[in-house]
């Protein structure tokens, strides 16, 4: 099966994707650093056994702003991955919709020729109401009646331990 070749628009260059990839491993390589830094701030502070609790305040909330710059990193590139899945399974289908020929089906398409029509539903009714021969309409309605006797059994019935007794109201 051949396919025509894809308009040159769909295969121009995303700017905006290529910069959530590059905004995205920035992000989380900016956050690796000054995770990485804060921590091992914090590892001199208690290794020198320190009570600057300003220092040590400084070095977590670094650490946690770095971790958090490093989520923001992946989250963006998880965005920028399924945005080009998107755009790979769209251009799958567009792809698909252009099949231009059917020479691959060959003696197993039964010679029949496939005709693209536009016409509405309304005009290809009218079409065909032209072309075909009158039907008669016959109506046939049947009434049955039947008179049904349900008995309940008794293992339909739930035992009366199972129900609880009224309260009577005060």
């Amino acid at each position: 099966m051949s396919s025509t070749a894809a308009p040159r628009a769909t295969r121009a260059t995303n700017f905006p994707v290529i910069l959530l990839w590059v905004a995205s491993l920035a992000a989380a390589a900016v956050g690796y650093l000054i995770m990485t830094n804060s921590i091992n701030a914090q590892a001199e502070l208690y290794a020198a056994g320190s009570q600057d609790v300003h220092a040590m305040l400084t070095g977590q909330s670094g650490a946690t702003l770095g971790t958090t710059l490093i989520g923001v990193g992946v989250l963006g590139l998880l965005l920028a991955l399924a945005v080009h899945a998107h755009n790979f399974a769209l251009a799958q289908a567009q792809a698909a919709l252009m099949v231009d020929d059917f020479d691959e089906f060959g003696a197993d398409f039964d010679e029949t020729e496939i005709v693209h029509s536009t016409s509405t539903p309304a005009d290809a009714t009218s079409a065909k109401a032209t072309v075909a021969e009158p039907v008669e309409v016959v109506e046939v309605v049947e009434v049955v009646e039947e008179e049904v006797i349900v008995v309940a059994d008794a293992a339909d019935e739930a035992p009366a331990a199972d129900t609880k007794p009224a309260t009577p109201a005060s």
